[in-house]
């Protein structure tokens, strides 16, 4: 199957591609690195709120995966894209992360003004792909 990205955006060391088309996390991992990319990993202020106000200005009001998660170990979350451990920096929304085993993956959430959210991995969202130049 061949998946239609959306939108190509760059920072200069990095490029970015988002989705038109919502998958769920493991499967939206899958055509990352089916396209030589990965899921996003957020390392900076200044990469987060260069990716945030892309989606304000492109998708309102949609979801998107990012390649953090603690599916291996409840409450460690990490970038499933490098395996580093999700900080210093985080920006997480109002009361996220939640401890559960029912939700493990990170994700931009649209009704958290795109801040961070965790949802289950299960569940289908739009994703966005990074690779470094």
């Amino acid at each position: 199957m061949i998946i239609d990205f959306g939108t190509y955006f760059s920072n200069g060391w990095r490029y970015y591609e988002a989705s038109t088309i919502p998958l769920s996390w493991s499967a939206a991992k899958y055509e990352c690195r089916r396209k030589g990319m990965n899921l996003v990993s957020i390392e900076t202020r200044e990469e987060d709120e260069f990716i945030r106000q892309h989606l304000f200005v492109n998708y309102p009001n949609e979801h998107f995966w990012t390649s953090g998660n603690d599916v291996f170990q409840e409450g460690f979350y990490y970038w499933d894209s490098t395996g580093n451990a999700v900080g210093p920096y985080r920006n997480w929304a109002p009361t996220h992360p939640v401890a559960s085993t029912l939700y493990n993956c990170i994700v931009y959430s649209r009704g958290a003004d795109l801040r961070w959210a965790i949802a289950s991995c299960s569940d289908q969202y739009r994703f966005i792909c990074e690779q470094s130049y």
